[in-house]
């Protein structure tokens, strides 16, 4: 029986950055778009909470809440990463099948709609946040002039 030279082991993780000439890159591309729009749709989750959270003034709820959303956006990055790479070697929504490609269409305008909710809870939480701190500098500095 002839030997055959071992093959290289490829871990999970490395497998997935080392594309080889067999990539799927449609099937990369449509991964990529569902995976980012359930971490969108939980960083819109996380946002409308930690909404929940500004107002009733649990700024440590809020504080272990970003942790979690920061892990969400390494993850949308990571997608997008991947959906770039695709689109580099041609992958186009356009060019999938009509079922496929109208499914990502969908997940697409879910991902900006989401993205957009996040936008405008984060900014109201800001500002809420912003005034609560200007009010506390206000009440330090009545206090100290009291003195």
């Amino acid at each position: 029986m002839p030997h055959s030279q071992p093959q290289p082991s490829l871990d999970a993780s490395t497998a997935e950055r080392v594309p080889g000439p067999e990539t799927d890159w449609a099937a990369r591309f449509t991964d990529a778009v569902r995976v980012e729009a359930v971490a969108v749709r939980q960083l819109r989750e996380l946002a409308e909470r930690q909404g929940g959270f500004v107002a009733d003034g649990r700024i440590d709820l809020t504080r272990s809440l970003l942790a979690h959303r920061w892990t969400l956006i390494d993850r949308i990055r990571e997608s997008e990463r991947q959906i770039r790479e695709a689109e580099a070697h041609g992958t186009r929504v356009d060019d999938l099948p009509d079922a496929v490609a109208e499914e990502l269409r969908g997940l697409q305008a879910a991902i900006r709609k989401d993205l957009g909710v996040v936008r405008e809870r984060d900014a109201a939480d800001s500002a809420v946040l912003q005034q609560r701190r200007d009010e506390a500098a206000a009440e330090l500095a009545r206090a100290f002039a009291l003195t």
